[in-house]
């Protein structure tokens, strides 16, 4: 015991006092990986209902871009058709990208590759009377488009519908 005899009892003090603060700060380090895992939790929540919203928000558009596309094919105007045409195009795609993105609600494949396949319609359409000086029935480009566009606005609008009351029931 001749090791000890130059501790004094400040040295012991000392040394409760470290194995204190060392247990605080293994308590505090607890809490605050608890909390990090909650706050992640949270995030991934927050994420998922704004993706949710941005997609029925966007599948809104989709399906009032293929009003416009349909209007436009029944005034035989060709401006106007390549011009929601693009918009179409470029709504289809985005509601795609964020139908695949990780935390969106669950959207059938079938309906992407749908949604996809008329989008690649639209931009194929709106190509074709932008070839020509004066391009004759609009009909003869989007004809085969809006039979597509016919069978996904069913799609969106049961899937707008489901959006819709999953925010309200969450509120």
């Amino acid at each position: 015991m001749k090791f000890l005899t130059g501790i004094t009892w400040l040295d012991w003090a000392m040394a409760l006092i470290t194995v204190v603060g060392l247990w605080f700060t293994w308590r505090q380090a607890r809490k605050a990986t608890t909390a990090a895992k909650a706050a992640e939790a949270a995030v991934t929540t927050t994420r998922s209902k704004l993706i949710a919203v941005d997609l029925a928000n966007e599948f809104r558009l989709v399906r009032e871009a293929i009003q416009d596309v349909e209007a436009a094919t029944e005034d035989n105007n060709p401006e106007v058709a390549k011009f929601v045409l693009v918009q179409l195009a470029e709504g289809l795609r985005r509601a795609v990208t964020l139908a695949r993105d990780t935390g969106s609600p669950e959207v059938a494949a079938d309906l992407l590759e749908k949604l996809d396949n008329a989008s690649r319609g639209a931009s194929t359409a709106k190509a074709e009377l932008s070839k020509r000086a004066t391009p004759g029935k609009v009909r003869t480009y989007t004809g085969a488009l809006i039979v597509q566009l016919n069978e996904i606005t069913h799609y969106l609008v049961e899937f707008e519908t489901i959006q819709k009351y999953a925010v309200e029931g969450e509120s």
